[in-house]
């Protein structure tokens, strides 16, 4: 399905019929797209968004898919935070290149610019976005969809966004965006997890910032499939570094506070980030009998070797930030120097809040902090209903998932 979303977003335009998709054959949104491009689109020269980790259903490159494709041209390749190939670390700047196999020049969105700026586009008649976004605000994606956005409004060019899964369909979990925090891993007021796709949170931008743009979604289809996330038998590239299987993605969000934290190992390095965390001189079993039972069964907290192993139960209620609010209040209450182990302003750029950061400093317990954010939270869930454009799946509470996967 693709569908344009023109002029301004309203309760009326966004009322379209979700089809059951469950038991249809799984197809990411860029295969939407190519098997169908509009009509006033073809023979576009094309500025794609993407990666090495954008792939077809059939497990071609996005990159090769639209260059070969008869009725578009490939102009440009743009590549966010860890580059064309994914592999640069967090944080390290991008350089522009070339890729001699499909004679096309890479521009960097995460060097001396973070959205396409007019030199760029004016080869351009169409940005096409294909990156996972991961449905997490500090993952920089979303970042570089917004300021993609941006850039096709003020170039008067389509924008084309093609959906992939997210490891949060059904959960809104976190403290929303202060206004004080904005930054590249926080530039879409959401909560830190937000429960949208790529192009329901396109469609939120767009709605947001009030942007004057020709903006088309294109859908998956046979998602989302049963209780899991990721379609079962499909292969997984890893849209960055660290998240090397789709369990490190759905884990991310309980655990990337800890890359504030000088004192804490997540494994990043390994192929269990972000499923682990280790505290240097602690042991992190009194952490986690701190934590209350329902959370514990969402995420199935256990210890291996010493060090906190988290596993997100498929089909079960799992809120990650939750998670990470009472296990950062118990490593503080047992560990001595944990506030000088603390990088306070990057802590509160990752969680989007500094009043939160503070109230962790001071002391404030996990279920005081949590009532903060819990107002805002509850007005975003109730106003995003309205820009989701898949149906959600059936989660079960903490405990009652019948089993250990």
């Amino acid at each position: 399905m693709i569908t344009s979303v023109a002029g301004a977003v309203s309760r009326q335009r966004l009322r379209i019929r979700i089809p059951n998709c469950v038991t249809t054959e799984f197809s990411f949104g860029i295969d939407t797209f190519l098997a169908g491009v509009p009509r006033d689109l073809r023979g576009a020269a094309v500025g794609l968004v993407a990666n090495a980790a954008c792939l077809s259903r059939d497990g071609r490159p996005t990159v090769e898919a639209v260059a070969s494709h008869p009725d578009l041209r490939l102009s440009a390749l743009l590549v966010p935070e860890h580059g064309w190939m994914a592999d640069s670390a967090a944080g390290v700047p991008v350089k522009d290149t070339f890729l001699p196999q499909w004679k096309v020049p890479v521009y960097s969105l995460y060097g001396t610019r973070r959205g396409p700026d007019a030199g760029l586009l004016q080869n351009v008649d169409l940005l096409l976005f294909d990156l996972p976004t991961l449905g997490v605000r500090c993952f920089t994606y979303l970042s570089t969809l917004r300021y993609c956005m941006e850039a096709a409004a003020a170039a008067d060019i389509p924008l084309v966004v093609t959906d992939r899964p997210v490891p949060f369909p059904e959960t809104v979990d976190g403290p929303m965006l202060e206004p004080q925090q904005t930054s590249f891993v926080g530039a879409v007021p959401t909560p830190l997890v937000y429960g949208l796709t790529a192009c329901e949170a396109a469609i939120f931008i767009r709605d947001h910032f009030r942007l004057d743009l020709d903006l088309r979604t294109c859908l998956m289809s046979g998602w989302p499939a049963g209780t899991d996330w990721w379609p079962p038998g499909l292969a997984w590239r890893a849209p960055s570094p660290a998240l090397r299987s789709p369990d490190c993605a759905r884990c991310y969000p309980a655990l990337v506070w800890a890359e504030a934290a000088a004192a804490a190992d997540i494994g990043r390095e390994t192929d269990l980030a972000f499923q682990v965390l280790q505290w240097r001189g602690v042991d992190v079993r009194e952490a986690i009998e701190r934590i209350p039972a329902h959370l514990v069964a969402s995420g199935t907290v256990t210890t291996e070797s010493g060090r906190l192993r988290l596993r997100a139960k498929a089909g079960q209620s799992f809120r990650p930030v939750e998670m990470a609010v009472y296990l950062m209040c118990a490593l503080r209450d047992i560990v001595p120097d944990f506030r000088q182990t603390i990088d306070r302003q990057r802590l509160a750029k990752l969680l989007g809040s500094g009043q939160c950061v503070d109230m962790l400093l001071a002391s404030c317990s996990p279920e005081e902090i949590i009532a903060v954010w819990q107002p805002d939270l509850d007005r975003f869930e109730r106003n995003v209903q309205r820009f989701r454009l898949y149906p959600r799946p059936v989660q079960l509470p903490a405990g009652n998932a019948g089993g250990d996967e």
